[in-house]
């Protein structure tokens, strides 16, 4: 992610509004949070609420590294639930495009061909 090495620094807030936007499987979403957390940039997403508590303005160091901790796992349960999702949709693509061969189908599938190939030549 370019953005992680050339554009965000210290002391920034990167928002996103899903986990899976950071990654396209579980091992790369979890490699961005890593340079994320090694550049001191804070991770904001919307759809897990605990990302979005300021942990710096808590005064309770327990309190804190409790939260941190429950943030690691809940980003970590989440970038899984991700793969899995990502996993499925291709799975009945694969499924869709197999039933659509089966069927005689596939030729017909997508935008048709605004010119022909022998009117190209």
């Amino acid at each position: 992610m370019v953005l992680v090495e050339d554009v965000l620094r210290e002391g920034d807030v990167l928002l996103v509004t899903e986990l899976d936007r950071l990654g396209r499987n579980k091992r790369d979403t979890m490699e961005q949070i890593r340079k994320l957390q090694s550049r001191d940039v804070r991770l904001m997403v919307l759809e897990l609420p605990t990302t979005l508590m300021d942990l710096s303005k808590m005064d309770n160091s327990m309190a804190c590294l409790m939260m941190e901790t429950i943030n690691n796992m809940m980003l970590e349960l989440y970038a899984s639930i991700s793969e899995s999702e990502i996993q499925k949709k291709e799975k009945r693509q694969h499924e869709g495009i197999a039933m659509k061969k089966l069927r005689g189908e596939w030729d017909d599938y997508g935008r048709p061909p605004a010119i022909k190939g022998e009117e190209f030549f």
